[in-house]
């Protein structure tokens, strides 16, 4: 399997931005970032060079509504860039360090 889909499930709705919310968000966002860690690891281990990932936040009515008047909690597309934008930050980042470790083995 070279794809894998990254659902929205590990960001909870709360309709109102507390501060225990964004803890919240926060340690299952670095979680979900471990995982993704741990399934390039894998598959680098294995001679894999190729990993597709999908956001996934949508399609219409996937995404969270506000109570009475259904407009989406926010905007789909921008959800879907910034999480692409984050994995390729911390893809960059694995790749750095995974370089630099193979460096100390030669």
């Amino acid at each position: 399997m070279n794809g894998f889909e990254m659902h929205r499930s590990w960001a909870p709705f709360h309709p109102l931005p507390t501060r225990r919310l964004l803890e919240a968000l926060s340690i299952a966002l670095d979680a979900h970032l471990r995982w993704w860690r741990e399934i390039w690891k894998s598959r680098h281990a294995r001679g894999e060079v190729f990993c597709t990932v999908t956001p996934e936040f949508g399609p219409d009515g996937y995404l969270h509504t506000l109570p009475f008047t259904d407009q989406p909690v926010a905007d789909l597309w921008s959800l879907n860039t910034w999480i692409a934008d984050r994995l390729r930050q911390e893809f960059a980042i694995f790749t750095a360090e995974n370089e630099a470790s193979n460096l100390g083995e030669t």
